[in-house]
């Protein structure tokens, strides 16, 4: 729904005038005269605030009948994630429907997913966004679709399929309707010259600031040899469960607030959800602001945020995988659970699936017995769907789960929480680093000190994580 005159119309106001980059994916500005709607940062010419209208989502304003700009792109604004540190039903599943949940279900279905009526889903929903499910996941379809159109070579019928549309005729009446525009009109003549033929770049936008090279240093520390590849400037890894040269590769491009993302050898259909997991890794949906708006004044935090801006939450790009490094690396260093993780992978490059791994015997690998048991009562839990790592999950409903397999306490499942599933209020309790940066408390003075942090206390313990690594 539009924006009334409040505060928080004037904050937009002043972000739209000065095209401010750290709102970008907060609010989107539609002009009344042009029916267009765009980005805080768009570059046409500004318009009368008279003609101005602020939708709080895109597909807000695309279902009051404005069309996407073709200048801006409003389909590369990041997300706005404090929803998801909200863990309240509408925002959980948006999370869901970013990742592409309506795409092949039901709203009905995905309703049951949350444990609601699909009734009680949609009367939510519209009370907390303004719209239907629905209409969030079209919306999110012809934006992924405009990306893949201006930015790669793909046919117009892998684009079509890719994001979810049945048919090539239906997928042309949903873009001419929310474009005005036909899907061959976004065609490019110079897109990804540089690139081989089964390659593709997309630009995946962040708000600024970025910390790239604290990143990267995070990710280094933890790549998996065969697999991964961290160098100075780039993240490089191998996916041969999708194809045998499968690979990607991301770089900064700090001009445009972007990673850009090269993917080679993929299937076509896999583009558009590596792209989200990519999102996710490098917590490009975060918003520093609210962050540190949250956790400023705080005498122990305030010179960390001003040291580190920038700081992200980085997640593991396969959350199974991602999980099993957490259980492997109880009270071991960084550097023996690649080691023990390295051994698990198999000669082709490909780490083992849940099914694999419960069936694998891995004394052999140097793990003690009672590691190798919760590993296994892990993957038994994940092949069966009592455990899984989909989008629009509320921390204490997974941590929860996780705690019911014999050897996952709530460290290491807060651990996997905020690793795994990238979510941002996620809190190791009784961590040594944290512990030590707060004079060593009791788990009640420790809880209560963390309360002040929500819901981002996952950006608390990556700040004293990383200020505890670069100390003398």
């Amino acid at each position: 729904m539009p924006t009334t005159p409040a505060p928080a119309s004037i904050r937009f106001e002043r972000a739209r005038l000065a095209r401010d980059a750290r709102f970008d994916g907060l609010f989107y500005t539609a002009v009344k005269t042009t029916r267009i709607y765009c980005r805080p940062v768009c570059p046409a010419p500004t318009p009368k605030p008279a003609n101005v209208v602020y939708f709080e989502t895109a597909a807000a304003a695309a279902a009051a009948g404005f069309r996407p700009c073709l200048r801006c792109r409003p389909e590369l604004s990041p997300e706005d994630r404090s929803g998801r540190a909200r863990d309240q039903l509408p925002d959980l599943v948006l999370a869901r429907i970013q990742e592409g949940a309506l795409d092949d279900q039901t709203a009905s279905a995905l309703a049951a997913e949350f444990g609601a009526g699909e009734r009680l889903l949609r009367r939510s929903f519209l009370a907390r966004y303004g719209i239907t499910p629905q209409a969030a996941a079209a919306t999110h379809r012809i934006h992924v679709a405009k990306q893949l159109l201006t930015e790669t070579r793909m046919a117009v019928t892998d684009v079509a399929y890719a994001v979810g549309f049945a048919s090539l005729r239906r997928f042309h009446q949903a873009f001419a309707a929310a474009t005005a525009m036909n899907p061959t009109q976004l065609r490019r003549n110079d897109v990804a010259a540089p690139l081989p033929a089964d390659a593709h770049r997309l630009r995946l936008a962040y708000r600024p600031p970025y910390d790239w090279p604290r990143t990267l240093t995070f990710l280094r520390q933890r790549a998996l040899p065969g697999i991964e590849r961290v160098g100075e400037h780039d993240y490089q890894r191998a996916l041969p469960e999708l194809a045998d040269s499968a690979r990607l590769r991301v770089t900064h491009d700090p001009a445009h607030h972007a990673l850009v993302l090269e993917l080679f050898a993929l299937p076509t259909q896999s583009i558009p959800k590596v792209a989200q997991r990519v999102r996710r890794m490098f917590d490009l949906d975060a918003d520093p602001q609210a962050v540190a708006a949250t956790l400023a004044g705080q005498p122990l935090l305030e010179p960390l945020l001003r040291a580190r801006p920038g700081l992200r939450v980085p997640t593991g790009f396969d959350p199974w995988e991602t999980a099993v490094r957490a259980v492997v690396g109880q009270r071991i260093s960084v550097a023996a659970t690649r080691t023990l993780l390295t051994r698990m992978i198999a000669s082709d490059g490909r780490f083992p699936s849940p099914d694999q791994l419960g069936l694998r015997d891995l004394a052999g690998i140097g793990l003690t017995r009672s590691r190798a048991a919760t590993i296994q009562s892990l993957a038994r839990a994940v092949d069966s769907g009592r455990v899984h790592f989909r989008a629009g999950q509320s921390l204490d409903a997974f941590v929860e789960g996780l705690v019911q397999i014999p050897g996952i306490g709530p460290w290491t499942a807060h651990y996997i929480a905020m690793r795994a599933l990238g979510h941002p209020d996620a809190y190791p309790l009784g961590d040594l680093i944290v512990k030590r940066a707060l004079g060593n408390p009791t788990p009640s003075q420790e809880r209560a000190r963390a309360d002040a942090w929500r819901p981002w206390r996952s950006y608390v313990v990556l700040h004293l994580w990383t200020a505890a690594s670069e100390s003398p």
